[in-house]
């Protein structure tokens, strides 16, 4: 079987001639991913988180991140990958924390009470930690979100 190509997309364009009357043409753009089909689910991740980590342009008509709302449109292997990977989230709910701790903070640290592992790094749970004041639900107090704030100090 030959190398997959993304079908060709055409946008039209008018061209004007020498004697000024408008000429439509059509430009063809052919893409080839010859190699990225046949990597793996854990690789396809990887290169996803890669390119997640880019300049990100925000916009008052485009508020939604490319991550979150735009990748799982390209097709439904990506749609996939992004509802299942933990590390696509992780990196866009360090981005959120990160940039607004006050709106954030509450619930992760409900979370971090909860649950035993979570892949977010200790300066991501020092930071939510931080803006709280160091509160916890007081669920228990083997607190995992405790533990790494205090390991951190």
């Amino acid at each position: 079987m030959g190398a997959k190509q993304s079908q060709c997309r055409s946008a039209s364009s008018v061209v004007s001639r020498e004697d000024g009357e408008p000429v439509d043409s059509i430009v063809h753009v052919t893409v080839r991913f010859e190699h990225f089909s046949r990597l793996g689910p854990d690789l396809l991740v990887e290169v996803l988180s890669f390119l997640s980590y880019g300049p990100y342009e925000e916009g008052a008509d485009q508020p939604e991140g490319t991550l979150t709302h735009t990748l799982p449109l390209v097709c439904r292997q990506f749609r996939s990958l992004c509802k299942s990977s933990e590390v696509l989230w992780a990196a866009s709910l360090e981005r959120l924390v990160t940039r607004q701790p006050h709106a954030y903070s509450g619930g992760l640290i409900s979370i971090l009470s909860s649950v035993r592992s979570i892949p977010l790094p200790s300066t991501t749970i020092a930071q939510i930690y931080h803006d709280s004041g160091g509160k916890s639900d007081g669920n228990s107090d083997d607190d995992m979100g405790k533990e790494a704030w205090a390991g951190l100090e």
